[in-house]
């Protein structure tokens, strides 16, 4: 295998970042909060558990996934997080 010549495109680059804000909207008190943390040495803002067992699917990959997660189901940090109750044994913030 040989290479066939100088990397090119845009993948060949590093990124410009030409300012940190990019569009980010945020309250005052979570600003606060990141840059306290960022103060501390980078300290997590959030448990990681809590991160982990919450839903971070957005609506449509949840729809997409409704026939393997069923209803009142999501996804977190690789486990599945019970939205709502659908069935007695059930509750919402269940996770596994």
């Amino acid at each position: 295998m040989e290479v066939a010549g100088p990397p090119a495109g845009i993948s060949s680059r590093p990124r410009v970042f030409e300012s940190l804000g990019g569009g980010l909207v945020s309250s005052a008190p979570d600003v606060l909060a990141l840059f306290t943390a960022l103060a501390d040495g980078g300290t997590p803002v959030l448990n990681p558990a809590r991160l982990l067992t919450s839903d971070r699917l957005i609506d449509g990959q949840r729809a997409a996934a409704h026939t393997f997660l069923g209803p009142g189901r999501s996804r977190g940090g690789n486990v599945e997080v019970t939205l709502e109750r659908t069935d007695p044994w059930t509750m919402p913030g269940r996770f596994g």
